[in-house]
């Protein structure tokens, strides 16, 4: 049995690398030297390594393979940023590496790309600050259906914004007048602290003021992604089977999910905790806290992007298509580590993901190449059906596992 990585940073942040070979590339510090990394590369054989991952050393990985110019750069940038930093590294530091190397030495497109996302994250840091006071109104409403606070959020502010920007400023100073009252606090201390608070948390921010659009903070959108990834395989899980790979895929991803809003959701608490705010030393607990599960959130949403981008730009219409996604999925997606797996249950319960993607990837090609071996597949199926006479398989779903007791 393949042991799980025990940690995120066991398993190592993904690099974003563009080439087909290198595109499953992670580095995390290196176990003999801190100042540099190793990288963990997928082993398609499925059998040696600890959850089935080659390591070696990062910067042998042009000796490995073949690699173009712009990962060549981005290459060099992460050597340097394993000295410059001690070897230490998680995906909010990967990503400013990207956007600044695109920024310098991409092409047209590249740069294009940087500048939006870097236009997109200013942008965000105004709204995540309309989050949070919507966020904080609704608390300080008493739920009470009445009180114009109660049904406060960002698209509200924003529409009041459009339509009466004087209005939208009295409401602003009404919520944080209220909310510093039952602090004990001065408005303009309560609003110095929350632009703090909301610096921190801009990422996540509709992750954490539990926005359905997920639509501010880049971490909320790459989560809004991956939730769409999920919801749109369930069809295929369902004629598939329980055991089949898009369920294995889903019910592995469903821990992730778990993870992150899990993490989201203690932020929110802490940040609807008004102790946090008037006491300095619980203050500053506060934002260690928020930067730490931004972190972890980081992680848990780390390498699922592309694979979410990939699929929202596949013809949906062409089942070869469709299978080939699934099974490059199940063989290359992240695997939940065990800091995930021990604690945010059922999906997991204590299963290791790269034994059961093993398994069902023997059954459908080859670990060499990206070709469906239907007829290997076929035969696996009727050994199965001949074995399971009066036997006793376990079933794996995306809501957790249970045990079913097959009857010849």
């Amino acid at each position: 049995m393949l042991a799980p990585y025990k940690s995120f940073e066991d398993r190592g942040v993904h690099v974003g690398f563009r080439a087909r070979t290198l595109q499953a590339v992670r580095c995390r510090q290196s176990r003999q030297d801190s100042h540099v990394y190793e990288a963990m590369i997928r082993n398609r054989l499925g059998q040696s390594g600890r959850a089935g991952d080659l390591v070696m050393e990062f910067r042998n990985l042009p000796d490995w393979s073949e690699i173009t110019d712009r990962d060549r750069m981005l290459y060099d940038r992460v050597l340097e940023c394993g000295y410059d930093n001690q070897g230490h590294l998680d995906p909010i530091m990967m990503r400013q590496i990207r956007l600044e190397m695109d920024m310098e030495f991409g092409d047209r497109t590249d740069k294009q790309t940087a500048e939006e996302e870097l236009a997109q994250t200013k942008a965000d840091a105004q709204m995540c600050y309309l989050e949070i006071l919507a966020m904080l109104g609704r608390h300080a409403a008493d739920d009470d259906e009445h009180d114009i606070l109660s049904s406060l959020s960002r698209p509200v502010l924003l529409k009041l914004a459009d339509q009466d920007e004087e209005e939208l400023h009295r409401l602003v100073r009404m919520i944080a007048g209220r909310v510093a009252a039952e602090a004990g606090m001065s408005r303009a201390q309560l609003q110095d602290r929350l632009q703090s608070v909301s610096d921190f948390a801009t990422p996540i921010s509709s992750m954490v003021a539990q926005e359905d659009d997920r639509a501010i903070g880049y971490l909320s959108r790459q989560l809004k992604m991956m939730e769409n990834l999920y919801d749109e395989l369930a069809e295929q899980a369902e004629i598939e089977g329980a055991t089949g790979p898009t369920s294995v895929i889903r019910a592995n991803m469903a821990s992730f999910l778990v993870y992150a809003n899990s993490m989201a959701g203690g932020v929110k608490d802490c940040i609807l905790n008004l102790d946090y705010f008037t006491d300095d030393r619980k203050y500053q607990r506060m934002l260690d806290m928020i930067a730490e599960q931004r972190k972890r959130i980081s992680y848990s949403l780390d390498g699922w992007t592309e694979h979410a981008e990939r699929w929202a730009d596949l013809d949906q219409e062409d089942p070869v298509a469709r299978s080939k996604f699934v099974t490059d999925l199940l063989r290359e997606m992240p695997l939940a580590p065990a800091e995930v797996t021990a604690v945010h249950g059922p999906y997991s319960s204590g299963l290791c993901f790269s034994d059961l993607r093993g398994a069902v990837v023997k059954e459908l090609h080859s670990w060499a190449n990206d070709e469906l071996d239907t007829e290997l597949a076929e035969r696996v199926k009727e050994g199965k059906k001949r074995n399971l006479i009066d036997d006793t398989v376990q079933v794996f779903r995306a809501d957790g596992v249970r045990t079913v007791h097959v009857k010849g």
